[in-house]
């Protein structure tokens, strides 16, 4: 797929539940878990799931991962890793949810499209590095566009990781794989040094 060639997506929401939080000026928002499926067979990533939260003001994305209970557990881990760098200890709306599983709202509704847009390509041992921006068409769904990281190796275009930007979403795929330790060395890892070696404006201009 070549750069800046764009393709559609299909949005729809599977869960929602609202959270009570103790966190700086929140009381509460709502988790919700989207499927976003593929409208082209030439897109490099298989269906995934997103796990976002709406403070009532922004609805930012959190998590990704291959089923909803990955995107949710993604999104936790994120959650802490984000107040233990900037805030110290505070509420985890991923956390409550996955203790109130059994309470979430479980529905399957088309929610809108996204534009998808792949923004890199790195080639690396045993397949391809992909970054794509997602993009909410309608601007009703998202606070903002995001980027999901992808390894296309030919047996599989699982999403590895998501951020607020290309690096950021990189940098979720590259600590994902250490966790999950795949047979093969972090192809995330190898796209990221080859990228800060040549410069890549792509990285500075986020």
């Amino acid at each position: 797929m070549t750069e800046n060639v764009v393709r559609k997506a299909n949005v729809r929401l599977i869960y929602s539940i609202f959270v009570e939080l103790n966190y700086d000026d929140l009381t509460g928002g709502t988790v919700f878990v989207y499927k976003i499926k593929s409208d082209s067979d030439d897109l490099f990533f298989d269906n995934f799931y997103i796990a976002t939260f709406d403070d009532q003001e922004d609805n930012i994305v959190w998590g990704v991962g291959p089923t909803p209970l990955d995107a949710l557990k993604n999104a936790e881990r994120e959650w802490d890793r984000y107040c233990n760098e900037e805030e110290g200890e505070c509420s985890n709306p991923f956390r409550e949810t996955l203790e109130k599983l059994g309470d979430m709202q479980i529905e399957d509704t088309y929610s809108g499209k996204v534009t998808v847009k792949e923004v890199l390509n790195v080639p690396v041992k045993d397949g391809s590095v992909f970054v794509y921006e997602i993009e909410d068409d309608e601007g009703e769904l998202f606070s903002c566009e995001f980027y999901i990281a992808t390894f296309d190796n030919l047996r599989n275009k699982i999403v590895w990781g998501v951020g607020a930007t290309p690096l950021d979403a990189l940098e979720d795929a590259e600590r994902n794989w250490d966790r999950l330790g795949d047979e093969f060395p972090n192809p995330f890892r190898e796209a990221l040094e080859k990228l800060i070696e040549e410069g890549n404006n792509m990285l500075l201009n986020y």
